[in-house]
């Protein structure tokens, strides 16, 4: 079967789970990853949908605190939990025969998280998958994969079980923001509810945010490896408070060139909250005699943090963005990194995936600002 034929044309929700599948692989591995434009992304997209394995836990109704600590091994403080505005949606609705139960939504200054679970309606008739998930996959059960000893998919195990396959996934927008959509993670409890954890970009100058979250549902036949009957749908719109981010600090750069590249960095805002630090790189690409160095600046050159021991600070939150204008000659690179606050110094360099020069960095001064 080709991808083309499974997945047919690239909806709003296929967007979501490429750059779910893009997040996941970044935070479990919290490897130098190198971003890509949304346009590679959709190709790279597509072998990691086809590759992805699942992962089971036995959690409870996980929140997104427990959604860090359980998947993620990210412990989020007591008092940074209490220095937000943790919304308690409460709501329920079907799309199909599936449940979904909104648990929360934390908006921490700078990004909306929200926590939400899926069951079906009628519990044991089905096998629950992300999006990102595809009948091939070998499901697990608490953590084990024994799907993989005995070589039985979710497509095998609903045929012999006589359940059905529904696939499901959350698509969140925020109403005036300039991302379209945010990364949607999953994962998929012992007893076969399906938990998610999604994550949106908003307007730091927001004191309420109004929240569009669609849900959608898929479900599989089992003779062909197909999708059957048409994805189902449902949105919610609802208004939720925010935090005020902690501080705000943004160091212009005013052109400057960085080391080895043909990268004239422009600015870097840093916008702390009680959750993380949130970073935002604007660069553009020189016009250079060396034509080899433009092209390996646009397509390759991406940046990480050394903290002043010359260690990688830590991915926070969210992983990593990359915008860029039609011509490719601007690019913006957003992220996170696991502060609360600002150090003396932060060390700018390529990943390394750039092969560059050990010295080739920029030093960043904050006790100034």
């Amino acid at each position: 079967m080709r991808p083309q034929d499974a997945f047919g044309a690239a909806p709003d929700s296929f967007k979501a789970s490429v750059a779910s599948a893009l997040h996941r692989i970044e935070r479990e591995n919290e490897h130098p990853a190198r971003r890509v434009s949304f346009r590679l992304a959709i190709c790279v997209g597509l072998a990691m949908l086809l590759l992805a394995g699942v992962v089971y836990a036995a959690a409870n109704d996980w929140k997104l605190f427990d959604f860090y600590r359980d998947r993620f091994g990210m412990e989020i403080s007591q008092e940074a939990q209490d220095a937000i505005s943790q919304n308690n949606v409460s709501q329920q609705f079907t799309v199909g025969d599936v449940v979904v139960t909104l648990h929360e939504a934390v908006a921490d200054g700078h990004y909306l998280y929200l926590s939400a679970k899926a069951e079906m309606r009628e519990p044991g008739t089905a096998y629950l998958m992300g999006m990102s998930d595809t009948p091939t996959d070998y499901p697990a059960f608490d953590g084990q994969y024994p799907g993989r000893e005995n070589r039985k998919s979710f497509l095998t195990l609903a045929g012999e079980e006589g359940k059905r396959l529904v696939s499901v996934d959350l698509h969140t927008f925020v109403t005036g923001a300039e991302s379209i959509s945010g990364i949607c993670d999953s994962v998929i409890q012992a007893d076969g509810t399906l938990h998610f954890m999604t994550a949106l970009e908003y307007p730091t100058d927001a004191d309420s945010i109004q929240v569009e979250l669609t849900a959608y549902m898929r479900e599989w036949s089992l003779e062909d490896d197909q999708y059957g009957e048409e994805t189902l749908h449902k949105m919610l719109r609802f208004p939720i408070a925010v935090t005020p981010p902690n501080r705000q600090v943004t160091i212009d750069l005013e052109g400057a060139p960085f080391p080895g590249t043909a990268a004239l960095m422009e600015s870097i805002t840093f916008t702390i909250t009680p959750l993380s630090c949130y970073y935002e790189i604007n660069f553009t690409v020189a016009d250079a005699d060396d034509k080899l160095l433009m092209a390996h600046t646009r397509n390759v050159l991406d940046f990480v943090f050394m903290d002043e021991a010359g260690e990688r600070v830590g991915v926070g939150l969210t992983t990593g963005d990359d915008r860029r204008t039609p011509d490719d000659t601007h690019c913006v690179q957003s992220g996170s990194l696991r502060l609360t606050a600002l150090p003396d110094t932060l060390t700018l360099r390529p990943t390394n995936d750039w092969g560059g020069a050990p010295d080739d960095v920029m030093v960043l001064r904050f006790a100034d600002q």
